[in-house]
């Protein structure tokens, strides 16, 4: 997402789609896996249902969001903003999330 800004020919737009691709399926299916992961088993399907709520907003709200910034800005500041925001998130995420807890499936 960060590069998009820059990119100017359709063969390294494909590339960069198929690396996003490959990208939102490892994010998605790990972080449901981490959420199981954190929760305690009681609390499973409450904390999944709240990540899919939380996944289906940001779904349907980012597009809106990243079509405001871009009338207002065009595209190449609204992606950078955008990856801006994902590093904070990333920085975050690496400070707030420790090593979870191993739990038996029994």
């Amino acid at each position: 997402m960060a590069a998009m800004p820059w990119i100017h020919a359709w063969w390294s737009m494909a590339a960069l789609t198929a690396l996003f691709g490959f990208g939102v399926a490892a994010v998605t299916a790990s972080t449901s896996a981490l959420v199981s992961d954190l929760s305690r088993a009681a609390t499973y399907g409450a904390s999944l249902g709240v990540l899919s709520s939380v996944m289906d907003v940001g779904h349907s709200a980012g597009p809106m969001v990243t079509g405001i910034l871009v009338a207002a800005w065009g595209y190449g500041p609204a992606f950078a903003l955008v990856a801006v925001l994902l590093s904070v998130c990333a920085v975050f995420f690496a400070i707030l999330v420790h090593d979870s807890k191993t739990q038996d499936a029994g």
